[in-house]
């Protein structure tokens, strides 16, 4: 009898999106977002946290994708879809954008 390979379930998702804000923008957020007091407290931390974030991704087998915001366009989004600006909300939009949706 033939041996079976073993079974290896195929990759849902292979590219993880990051929100990245500029400095301008992540002010803007941590001033208008509703879970304001669990953003990075400035700018710098959350650069190292996004490159964090970044290479334990890598390890762990994902291609990370850059994908700009601005609070202008969570604004808007949240205006039409009833939602507020928060990490979720946030997380969405990325996702829509990374694939294409938005």
């Amino acid at each position: 009898m033939k041996k079976l390979k073993a079974y290896v379930p195929p990759k849902v998702v292979d590219q993880i999106g990051i929100s990245q804000f500029s400095r301008t923008e992540f002010d803007l957020l941590k001033q208008t977002s509703k879970d304001r007091d669990g953003l990075d407290d400035n700018y710098e931390e959350y650069v190292a946290n996004v490159a964090n974030v970044k290479r334990n991704m890598k390890k762990m087998g994902f291609e990370t994708v850059d994908v700009p915001l601005t609070v202008a366009e969570i604004e808007n989004f949240c205006q039409t879809n009833g939602l507020e600006n928060i990490g979720a909300t946030r997380a969405q939009i990325v996702q829509m954008k990374l694939s294409g949706q938005l």
